[in-house]
């Protein structure tokens, strides 16, 4: 990381400290805090669902999965769109949800069944939650710490203390101070920003990794496999992205879609039912097509990388750094990043990173 990358970096974070703490006026009650004051329209909405959708962990292992399944992976994602766009365009669950104008699944447990009932799923939320910001925040201080190249232990005095800690309870004390100074009002005004920053990282991303891997160098790499179609069929896919995978997560969207907490919060908090039904049309339409540039072209191109005989002394580099971390799976999560990261040109790792962040 170069000057340049930092200050984009510091720019980025405070940037959204600005606009956190501005935005916190128009925090005045409990609606705004919950649900933003009912007021988010489709395209503030659109934008902020698909930040609030995609973190520096689901980057990270949508793009190992794709360098490790090749684009039989992809087939899963290509059936979630359907399964969501039935969801987007019949307003199944979104539409219903909004007219009970409830600010949280839990207050709709309570109409419709029992207090009991309420306090219970809140206690699940709760442990839930908790256990999601142990293991998120974990996967991305190690991301960040190997990314950036940082010392692993910082020492204070005698203590020898693992520099991951400091970068954990970093995220977590942004994540809770920008949840809680203006609620959802914040949160959709932070989101709004870090989604816009993500659409201009990924268009110039895609143009970068273009300029130094093509579709016919994809091609030559694939031919030259021994089972190349094993990268290509879902139904001859490698390890487990095969048809059962599929169908998992096909089952996983339909649930997940309707209940998992963003994507109700976006609902809920919706103008009106119509424009809760066009927040999740116009999301989905944004976040697949740019997901599709970010999540399948590039770790392809990563892996066609490795193996091309004129970036040799660039890929041994790259296998030299993680061929260093002890734990398996953290390495081959950061081969794809690490491959970015050799590629990019002054700047461009600095906005990567502050979009992961």
């Amino acid at each position: 990381m170069t000057l340049i990358d930092w200050v984009i970096v510091a720019v980025v974070l405070m940037a959204l400290a600005i606009v956190g703490i501005i935005s916190r006026k128009y925090m005045k009650s409990v609606a705004d805090f919950l649900v933003a004051g009912r007021g988010i329209g489709k395209y503030l909405g659109q934008t902020t669902s698909f930040a609030a959708g995609v973190g520096a962990v689901s980057i990270v292992t949508e793009m190992q999965s794709v360098y490790a399944g090749g684009w039989a992976y992809f087939w899963s994602r290509i059936a979630n769109v359907v399964i969501l766009m039935v969801i987007a365009i019949s307003g199944f669950g979104i539409y219903r949800l909004r007219e009970t104008r409830v600010m949280t699944l839990n207050e709709l447990f309570e109409r419709r069944y029992s207090r009991k009932l309420r306090i219970f799923c809140g206690m699940l939320c709760f442990i839930s939650g908790t256990l999601n910001m142990g293991i998120f925040p974990y996967a991305a201080g190690k991301f960040f710490l190997y990314f950036l190249a940082l010392p692993e232990y910082i020492s204070i005095l005698t203590l020898h203390i693992p520099t991951f800690y400091f970068i954990m309870a970093g995220i977590l004390v942004v994540s809770v101070w920008l949840s809680f100074i203006g609620g959802q009002v914040t949160l959709m005004a932070t989101d709004y920003l870090q989604g816009s920053i993500m659409l201009i990282m990924t268009i110039v991303i895609g143009f970068v990794v273009y300029r130094v891997v093509t579709f016919t160098d994809i091609e030559q790499v694939l031919m030259s496999l021994e089972k190349p179609f094993t990268m290509l069929n879902p139904f001859k896919a490698r390890g487990s992205f095969g048809l059962e995978y599929i169908l998992i997560m096909m089952f996983l969207t339909l649930y997940g879609g309707l209940t998992w907490a963003p994507n109700a919060i976006r609902s809920q908090g919706a103008r009106n039912p119509r424009e809760a039904k066009l927040i999740y049309l116009f999301g989905l339409v944004r976040g697949y097509v740019l997901g599709i540039a970010l999540f399948a072209f590039v770790p392809m191109a990563a892996f066609v990388f490795m193996r091309l005989p004129m970036f040799k002394e660039q890929a041994a580099q790259i296998m030299s750094l993680v061929g260093g971390i002890a734990n398996e799976n953290l390495s081959s999560q950061l081969i794809v990043p690490l491959f970015l990261k050799q590629i990019f040109p002054v700047g461009m790792a600095g906005l990567f990173v502050a979009s992961m962040i």
